[in-house]
């Protein structure tokens, strides 16, 4: 189960099975299991797993309190079926062995198809593999989960930032930086990620806009320094009194 503080609860819930539905494919042990996670209005938000542990079906949304009248947790399953897996798919995929790798992340993404870690494994393998269409589909099911930009996740966010940028896929850098952002508008790390990814992309006044925000929030970052160093010497900035102002400020 994940659920720690600030973050929503999920997890692998089991509830008898009704008597008079076993076509629906309920486990001979008579009873059934459920994903939920938890909304944002703190309902819990659920659907039905099969016996092979793959979701299936609509979801159902009920109120926290019905809840857990109604389903009990199952720690053991979630680790499993969700938090070994996503191990697994881990260490393969630094292994290199991304076909395996793949295949853990999909067996997730059967029982979540939300889940974070799941969906950017999955991205990446795809993106190593040379597939940029599949790791596109997989990078914007990543935008909409609003748990991505999370501070506790934020080693997978720039850890996805800096392989998109170093491939040369500047939209999908910009796209998680903006939002990223909006989130978190006086993060100097994020203003500088832009700021690199616009220098590639040849847009330098808006490179230097994020460069400046970037040194103003944290002058004391050597990479900042260095960086603002090189465009200097190229002349990469804005011929206006105001920047020349900035540029004698700190240099």
């Amino acid at each position: 189960m994940a659920g720690a503080k600030d973050k929503r609860l999920e997890g692998i819930f089991s509830e008898a099975a009704p008597e008079t539905s076993p076509e629906d494919g309920a486990p001979p042990s008579g009873v059934v299991h459920w994903f939920a996670r938890e909304t944002a209005d703190g309902s819990m938000r659920t659907r039905r797993l099969d016996a092979t542990f793959r979701a299936v079906g609509a979801t159902a949304t009920f109120p926290r309190g019905e809840f857990f009248e109604r389903f009990n947790l199952e720690p053991e399953l979630y680790y499993k079926y969700v938090s070994q897996r996503l191990m697994q798919g881990d260490m393969l995929r630094r292994g290199d062995k991304l076909a395996e790798a793949g295949t853990q992340y999909r067996s997730v993404l059967e029982i979540d198809e939300d889940n974070l870690r799941a969906n950017f494994g999955v991205g990446m393998v795809y993106l190593s593999l040379g597939k940029e269409a599949k790791a596109r589909e997989a990078f914007d099911k990543l935008a909409s989960i609003d748990e991505m930009f999370d501070p506790e996740q934020k080693h997978i966010f720039n850890e996805l930032g800096i392989s998109l940028r170093k491939r040369g896929m500047h939209d999908l850098t910009l796209k998680y930086y903006s939002r990223a952002l909006e989130l978190e508008p006086r993060d100097e790390h994020i203003h500088f990620n832009i700021a690199r990814c616009r220098f590639e992309m040849g847009r330098y006044d808006e490179m230097f806009r994020h460069l400046r925000t970037a040194f103003e929030l944290n002058p004391d970052v050597p990479e900042f320094r260095q960086f603002l160093e090189y465009i200097t010497r190229k002349r990469l900035f804005p011929a206006d009194e105001g920047t020349r102002d900035f540029l004698h400020g700190f240099l």
